[in-house]
């Protein structure tokens, strides 16, 4: 295994010399033409920031299953969505590749390294030039990614908090997860899962408003 190649292998930091994120952890995990890949997508085939982020991401877990040797019998991409929560792969599924990785990986680490929607969308204006204010906001498949952004990096932070106060023995357990968020809608007081919400328009109290 190269130390220098797989930071989730060896625990050792990208280097800081890119002022860029994903020039990073692209050149930590020997990852070549990132940047002419994402022109590829996002101009050539209308990836979203939510498709480029699967992208660079899912490069980045194979990456480290190949030098970590490790064998999830899941491909990289479901091993990626596994990882960041996906309501698709059943918990125990989730639980079982998590066990599997933290036998031989840094999760940590790796899960450090995975790149979020708004990096992604600094890296396309600032460093290839690229226009990211179509869709914004007024795009609900913008909106969602936004939204899905914010609320893994609120259960990341969640979960690792709680990880290190069980380790410094200040609360009692050893793992905890934060699920998905729900929000209440303040003129019904029903309450929606965020993708919910998102997918059916809104609220019901206002479907026929």
């Amino acid at each position: 295994m190269s130390e220098e190649r797989t930071p989730p292998v060896t625990g050792e930091t990208p280097s800081g010399d890119h002022c860029c994120k994903i020039s990073r952890v692209g050149d930590a995990y020997g990852i070549s033409g990132l940047d002419t890949e994402l022109r590829r997508r996002r101009e050539g085939a209308d990836a979203t920031l939510h498709d480029l982020v699967g992208f660079i991401n899912t490069r980045l877990t194979t990456a480290a299953l190949a030098d970590g040797s490790v064998d999830t019998g899941a491909d990289p991409a479901t091993v990626y969505a596994a990882l960041v929560g996906d309501s698709e792969i059943s918990a125990t599924r989730q639980g079982n590749i998590r066990e599997t990785l933290a036998a031989r990986l840094d999760l940590e680490r790796l899960q450090t390294d995975f790149v979020s929607h708004e990096t992604v969308r600094k890296h396309l204006k600032e460093h290839l030039g690229i226009d990211t204010s179509r869709g914004g906001f007024e795009s609900v498949e913008e909106l969602r990614e936004a939204l899905e952004t914010h609320q893994r990096q609120y259960r990341d932070a969640v979960e690792g908090a709680l990880q290190r106060a069980t380790t410094k023995a200040l609360i009692n357990g050893t793992e905890f997860r934060v699920y998905q968020t729900r929000v209440e809608c303040v003129d019904c007081s029903r309450t929606h899962r965020l993708t919910e919400l998102i997918k059916n328009g809104g609220c019901e109290c206002h479907s026929n408003s």
